[in-house]
């Protein structure tokens, strides 16, 4: 029985007394509108209730969730477009009678024995068999939105060398889904490509990234309008190794605008599992509006999603657990969010984070060749951030780790900022059964509006719901529910409730509407 039908069998039980009081408030009410008559019979008895319960109910669940991360827009091309039944070439280099002399497009009785480097728009690739292994493997094509390319792997054939998709030329609108990389290259210039249902691993890897979209020094124009979407990324180098390998699953770098990253899960990769940053201060300009979202993350040797020198970097409703670090080099303090280097305008909306040492962590602004990138402000809303304790061992069972219960750095937080230039908005985020609530050590100050606090508890002493710390500026919190008495440093922190703006930052920037979760 559901929450609803229980309060309306409940509401019937209690019909008959109902039906005693509507009398006498009807004869109260005679002059005026009756006082719970919502169905309008001019009578307030169970329908009324039922309705009553079923208002109670929508108004206190969360919505339904959308068919598409909040805040992100949906690309024009990639998701919805489905392969021609008819191939034009049909590889298979498993085929005895398969060759590539004098045969360009390849047959059921006598294959392609590699897929072509260059394909016509329209083109319609089919991948049989494999392992394929050659020392340079390249996809590529200048299809259009009308006559798309689609290279597709039928039955997950393996790619054991890495594959690039390049050229000076650039190219455009490729679908590319069904194929097992050991590595795939995304290289400047390329739009409207597009990457699905695939696999990247390569557990012998030693350094990179699995799936590395990026320009490369050689080359001009830029990547944008791609897709990365429902990838399996994983076993990418040794993610229990004893030092820094740093493979990490999905690496965006400098020049690359307007990349989706949807419903891909990274698990067991050796660096991050999601990386977006331009490698310098100069270029973080280049790299921008990259969209997270509802991707899985987990058990990776750094962080769930780490962002560095880029600008407008949206993460949605991704789910990150098991961030934990790997001693003796932990390469990672263990957070499911992190970021660092000074990136602009990054957005942290409705993720769930649990099972990690920080939730979200921003590191320093200071770079390589201590430069500092453009940040300006880092937006925390409505993400539900739960179940966040310092382990007393590291995820190898080997490691004692030591912990200071009043270390304002120290790990088990929720949500842990001692980035120095950006201005922090922390807003409606559900924060619950965790060593410590919100940190600041140094910065511009933050907003803190309506978060719920729930079991933040490590120690009597020095646990905080939320601690400002000495090296950051004033702060205001307001609006925020504590369960178990308030505990805040300094207990002088401002609170001028204020009107919250951010919801229409978001839809001035990007024309999208968010909506609030909890």
């Amino acid at each position: 029985m559901t929450e609803w039908e229980k309060l309306e069998t409940i509401a019937k039980q209690l019909s008959q007394d109902i039906e005693l009081l509507h009398l006498q408030i009807t004869a109260m009410s005679a002059r005026s509108p009756l006082i719970g008559d919502l169905n309008n019979d001019s009578r307030v008895n169970w329908e009324d209730f039922s309705l009553m319960a079923a208002n109670w109910l929508k108004s206190r669940s969360e919505p339904p969730p959308p068919d598409w991360p909040q805040g992100i827009p949906k690309p024009t091309f990639g998701i919805s477009e489905k392969r021609p039944l008819n191939f034009t070439h049909y590889i298979d280099n498993t085929h005895p009678a398969a060759s590539n002399d004098q045969n360009e497009f390849g047959t059921l009785n006598r294959p392609r024995r590699t897929v072509p480097w260059s394909v016509k728009a329209g083109s319609v690739v089919e991948v049989h068999g494999g392992p394929y292994e050659a020392s340079k493997i390249k996809f590529g094509g200048q299809g259009t939105a009308k006559q798309p390319i689609f290279i597709c792997g039928i039955g997950k054939p393996k790619f054991l060398s890495p594959v690039g998709i390049y050229g000076l030329a650039g190219n455009s609108y490729i679908i590319i889904e069904g194929i097992s990389f050991s590595r795939l290259l995304l290289c400047a210039p390329n739009h409207h490509i597009v990457i699905r249902d695939c696999e990247i691993t390569n557990p012998p890897a030693t350094s990179g990234g699995a799936l590395q979209i990026f320009r490369p020094s050689a080359s001009k124009g830029v990547v944008t309008r791609c897709v990365l979407y429902k990838n399996h990324i994983h076993d990418n180098g040794d993610w229990l190794i004893d030092h820094d390998q740093d493979v990490t699953g999905i690496a965006v770098g400098a020049h690359v605008n307007h990349l989706w990253v949807i419903d891909n899960e990274m698990y067991h990769n050796s660096g991050n599992g999601i990386q977006t940053g331009a490698g310098i201060a100069s270029l973080q300009a280049t790299t921008h509006h990259i969209y997270i979202g509802r991707n899985t993350a987990h058990h990776n040797k750094q962080s769930g999603i780490f962002t560095k020198y880029a600008a407008h970097v949206i993460i949605s409703e991704n789910t990150l657990y098991a961030c934990r670090p790997v001693y003796p080099n932990p390469s990672s303090p263990g957070e499911g969010i992190g970021l660092s280097y000074g990136p602009s305008h990054v957005w942290i909306i409705f993720n769930k984070i649990f099972d990690c040492e920080y939730g979200i962590r921003a590191s320093t602004a200071v770079g390589p060749g201590n430069n500092i990138g453009f940040g300006e402000d880092l937006y925390i809303i409505g993400n539900n951030i739960h179940d966040i304790r310092h382990s007393t061992m590291d995820v190898t069972g080997e490691y004692p780790q030591e912990y200071d219960s009043n270390d304002p750095w120290g790990r088990g937080k929720c949500i842990s900022l001692w980035h120095e230039t950006m201005k922090k908005h922390i807003i409606h985020n559900r924060l619950e059964n965790a060593d410590g609530g919100v940190y600041i050590t140094r910065g511009p100050g933050a907003l803190i509006a309506e978060n719920n606090f729930t079991n933040i508890n490590d120690n009597e002493t020095y646990w905080k719901h939320i601690r400002i710390d000495k090296g950051a500026d004033v702060s205001n919190q307001f609006g925020n529910m504590f369960y178990m008495p308030r505990r805040i440093q300094p207990t002088t922190i401002p609170s001028s409730p204020q009107p919250i703006t951010e919801y229409d930052t978001f839809f001035e920037l990007y024309g999208i509407r968010i909506e609030r979760r909890f």
